[in-house]
């Protein structure tokens, strides 16, 4: 069993934990937040020991989740990973990409896994199109602006997923990305389209958008069995809980095997970059074209 720590006490460090006390391949050891009073709350919710800082959880963990931010993110991340620790991190968005690629980067050379969250929750899908010879995915997502999925981290977190899916049906690495983005709500494009077209000859094209009334996920895959179609699938279709399971498999498997670079690991990477540069993209347009 590896013996894992949790960095947070928010409702995803309570998801983890909960499905964590469950596995088979996991030990919950302790927790540590920079609130010392939610931290010993959050252990007692889960019968764990609280711990005063990050240096002491890691003396006891093989492991750690980094599931809050913190003033604090990048120097425990970093020094989880100098201390030989794997670190699993639930909301890549906590920092910018250089020092994400920078964590990474710090993760090769100390031989531990860094593994960012995301993708998992397409698995089903990704599974049932393996091998189908793939080569054009047409993905439209649709969401309604009251629910509040269209801010902050979500909208980032929705971007990743989504082209983390495109990258794993196609199987490419990503050669040229092209953007466009109309009206802007909450400082995020209420319609976003990307282009995305891969070193294998492939391509993927996504839409997003705020404007329908409902949530809608479809996907249209061409390949060298025909056309396969995943339409009007509620975005919510698949479970939280399933998420996890899917992503701690994943995180363990990779531990337990001394070869860290699966596809998946590198796809999940691939994608954060295209994310960021798509979101600078997005803000350039609206700070040259929308006057004050």
């Amino acid at each position: 069993m590896i013996k894992t720590g949790i960095l947070g006490t928010t409702e995803t460090a309570c998801n983890y934990a909960g499905i964590i006390k469950q596995s088979p391949n996991f030990e919950l050891t302790g927790c540590f937040s920079p609130d010392y009073n939610k931290t010993k709350s959050f252990a007692s919710d889960f019968n764990l020991l609280a711990y005063p800082s990050a240096e002491a959880l890691f003396n006891y963990a093989d492991a750690l989740i980094i599931t809050e931010f913190s003033p604090d993110f990048l120097t425990i991340t970093e020094k989880a990973l100098k201390n030989f620790k794997h670190v699993l991190i639930t909301n890549p968005f906590l920092a910018g990409l250089e020092e994400i690629n920078y964590l990474r980067k710090l993760s090769e050379e100390s031989g531990v896994l860094m593994q960012i969250s995301g993708g998992f929750k397409f698995q089903p899908i990704a599974s049932e199109v393996e091998n189908k010879g793939c080569f054009f995915a047409d993905l439209k997502h649709s969401f309604d602006r009251k629910n509040n999925v269209w801010s902050g981290f979500k909208y980032m977190q929705i971007l990743l997923n989504d082209i983390s899916l495109l990258l794993t049906l196609l199987k490419g690495i990503p050669k040229k990305i092209s953007s466009n983005s109309w009206e802007l709500c909450d400082f995020n494009p209420e319609v976003l389209t990307v282009r995305i077209e891969l070193d294998n000859g492939c391509v993927a094209n996504l839409l997003v958008s705020t404007i329908e009334s409902s949530n809608n996920f479809e996907l249209n895959v061409y390949g060298t069995e025909g056309i396969l179609k995943f339409g009007k699938m509620h975005s919510d279709i698949f479970e939280r809980n399933s998420d996890i399971v899917f992503e701690l498999n994943h995180f363990s498997k990779n531990i337990e095997n001394s070869y860290f670079t699966t596809q998946h690991h590198d796809i999940m990477f691939q994608a954060l970059n295209l994310v960021h540069g798509i979101k600078v993209k997005s803000s350039r347009y609206f700070s040259i074209n929308i006057p004050d």
